[in-house]
């Protein structure tokens, strides 16, 4: 069962706040470095430092769409529930009357997968668009603000204490890419000689958005090292982490001291026994407040659950570019689907032993960047006649190949298995299957009949497997047919 817990925070007199940060590590003990797509929460924390300019590196991309990044289809999905559950945190942090501040991103824009598609050719012959919508690093933010590309490292103080203390302390350190194309908030800083904003403070909810220009990293003085030294890159490094100690440790140190003068104890607070008295609607408030975190957590839950479950669909993929010990784990797995019972075969021997009713088999597994060749053909048959000796029993010779696992499956023009090695293999009775056929098999084999068919298949041919091409059972998307949505 899970057990929720809802709790009423209770102010304690000043301590050194909780700092972590997303997608900006800072060299500083004080501090716990996450990235965006973490599950960890920063409602427990005290002040979020944030580099959403660093956002796309937790999400991997498959191509460029209007020259832009565009993330792949398991990514979008990631990005969508990372976003929803961020802002959300967000929003709740600042409620929390905590400080949050953001390292203003430069202003650029990357697609994501709505998760439709549109046909544009026949059902034969399917001609997919997949349809995008368009994000933008300023569009994440949980402040109403527009950026404009701009970079420069010449600042102009506008705003009072406390923040002039802070900013003159480790303002050096700070440079900028992007600009506000409208005053947001209480202005603290401009581009030097004109009035465009490039970093104020926000009161949201309760709450504080610090927005911050870039901070910049020191580089090591090179004519203190010997680059032909053996221990140069070693040197360098940790010449590297000294200075990014040095210099995070100061932001850091200001960045507190800003904190606690913002009012992080102003004597505002609800002293305990405050607790004990009710205003008028505020059970029914409780009641509503737990029954949300009901919801929320329904609804995590269930996002879990899709994510497992579309992250063990997308692995049978293993099946037509996976190598090595994946893809010996993805071929058993879709032999188990299809009836089998599957074993691992002894180290230095077979990758599997198949067992199905009566009959025995010994499966070699490759994945090749082109075709297999008789050797793999002979790897087989070792294995064959060592099973033979061990078993006094002649098992099948079952050699299945991801080949030419680089290339996408429709330009895999050339045969996976060449002439020169079906003489070979047919003469000893090996079945030749192409991993791409099993995972068809997997997929479209969902009756007793339709499994059993399929695995007598392998017993029963000698030389390369037929049917069940990849065609008959994935659709290709087509890259340049992807489409815009709607920006968000």
């Amino acid at each position: 069962m899970r057990v929720r817990r809802v709790w009423t925070q209770r102010q304690t007199p000043w301590m050194a706040p909780k700092i972590l940060t997303l997608d900006r590590y800072l060299e500083d003990t004080r501090v716990e470095n996450l990235t965006y797509s973490d599950d960890r929460t920063i409602l427990q924390h005290d002040i979020v430092i944030w580099d959403p300019e660093e956002i796309l590196d937790n999400y991997s991309q498959s191509s460029r769409y209007r020259n832009a990044p565009c993330l792949t289809d398991n990514a979008s999905v990631a990005y969508l529930a990372d976003r929803r559950r961020r802002s959300q945190e967000f929003r709740d942090f600042l409620a929390l009357s905590k400080l949050l501040v953001i390292f203003t991103p430069q202003s650029f824009g990357w697609y994501y997968a709505t998760g439709e598609t549109r046909n544009e050719g026949t059902p034969a012959k399917p001609r997919l668009k997949r349809i995008v919508a368009e994000s933008r690093s300023d569009g994440v933010l949980p402040v109403d603000l527009e950026l404009v590309p701009g970079s420069g490292d010449e600042f102009r103080l506008v705003a009072g204490p406390p923040f002039s203390s802070f900013w003159r302390a480790v303002g050096d350190q700070f440079y900028f890419n992007s600009y506000f194309k409208q005053a947001t908030g209480e202005t603290l800083l401009s581009m030097a000689g004109t009035d465009r904003p490039v970093g104020a403070k926000v009161e949201m909810s309760g709450g504080t958005v610090l927005l911050l220009p870039q901070l910049g990293s020191a580089q090591p003085n090179a004519n203190e090292f010997d680059r032909n030294a053996p221990d140069f890159s070693e040197r360098w490094a940790a010449k590297q982490a000294e200075l990014d100690a040095l210099h995070h440790g100061k932001f850091i140190d200001a960045l507190v001291e800003l904190h606690k003068a913002l009012g992080a104890s102003d004597g505002n607070a609800l002293p305990n026994w405050a607790a004990d008295y009710v205003l008028p609607g505020e059970p029914e408030a409780v009641a509503l407040t737990i029954e949300a975190q009901e919801k929320v957590a329904e609804a995590q839950q269930e996002l879990e659950e899709s994510h497992a479950s579309l992250a063990r669909l997308q692995q049978q993929k293993i099946l037509i570019a996976g190598t090595g010990k994946d893809l010996e784990r993805a071929v058993h797995e879709a032999l188990v689907e299809l009836g089998c019972q599957v074993e691992e075969g002894e180290p230095g021997r077979t990758d599997r032993v198949l067992k199905w009713r009566d009959r025995i088999a010994v499966i070699e597994v490759k994945g090749l960047t082109k075709s297999a060749k008789e050797a793999d053909a002979a790897q087989l048959e070792k294995w064959v006649s060592s099973y033979i000796e061990s078993h006094d029993e002649r098992p099948k010779g079952i050699l299945v190949t991801n080949g030419w696992r680089e290339t996408p499956l429709a330009k895999r023009t050339q045969p996976t298995f060449p002439n020169q090695m079906l003489k070979y293999a047919t003469a000893r009775e090996h079945c030749l299957v192409e991993a791409s056929q099993l995972l068809v098999a997997a997929l479209t084999c969902t009756t007793s009949r339709a499994k059993n068919a399929f695995v007598r298949s392998l017993f029963d041919t000698n030389g390369v497997l037929p049917g069940y091409g990849w065609e008959t059972a994935l659709t290709r998307l087509q890259p340049q047919e992807t489409e815009a949505g709607p920006t968000v």
